[in-house]
């Protein structure tokens, strides 16, 4: 059904990608390109750790440049961290099944540095800044669209697609010996 649909769901995608411009997004505050990146790699370290969806940390990742792009306050590198957490928290409750809860979020990924009334306080802006559309298009949504056209595999969940994605590439390294012998035959 989905590959039937795909490429209906890639211009859909496409035209919803338009509402959320991100460029630039932090010329507005001293955080560079460089803390954004290290932010990042903390937050596919935290939401790995946590067992989080994949599509948890890239939601999270938009919602943190979305946040950035729309605060007309000038935001300073120590309001990175705080950020970052609250664009997991959110992130989690929107996508996982079970997500994270405050008080892991307290304890355990901000390691009780950052009060729960902050964190709170952040995601109430947070959701205005971005006038509550939490969800936006992520590339693995592109990605998802496109393992589907190109190599029939449909993400389900990590165990399964990696299931999947190995079949596919056997196959795959499979069509591509048989071929090199047919060439090497012919010669």
């Amino acid at each position: 059904m989905r590959y039937e649909l795909g490429s209906d769901i890639d211009k859909y995608l496409r035209e919803f990608e338009c509402e959320f411009d991100t460029s630039n997004a932090f010329g507005n505050h001293e955080i560079n390109t460089s803390l954004r990146a290290r932010m990042i790699d903390w937050m596919i370290e935290v939401l790995t750790n946590f067992k989080c969806d994949d599509q948890t940390f890239f939601l999270a990742v938009g919602l943190l440049d979305r946040y950035f792009k729309g605060c007309k306050a000038k935001k300073q590198v120590g309001d990175l961290h705080l950020t970052g957490v609250t664009c997991m928290f959110v992130a989690s409750k929107f996508e996982d099944i079970y997500p994270l809860k405050m008080k892991t979020v307290y304890e355990k990924i901000a390691h009780q540095k950052l009060e729960i009334s902050k964190i709170k306080n952040l995601e109430l802006e947070l959701l205005e800044v971005i006038d509550y559309k939490i969800h936006a298009p992520t590339c693995l949504d592109f990605l998802k669209v496109y393992l589907v056209e190109v190599l029939g595999i449909e993400i389900q969940n990590r165990i399964a697609t990696k299931k999947k994605e190995e079949d596919a590439l056997k196959k795959n390294v499979e069509k591509n010996q048989n071929s090199v012998q047919q060439d090497s035959f012919e010669v």
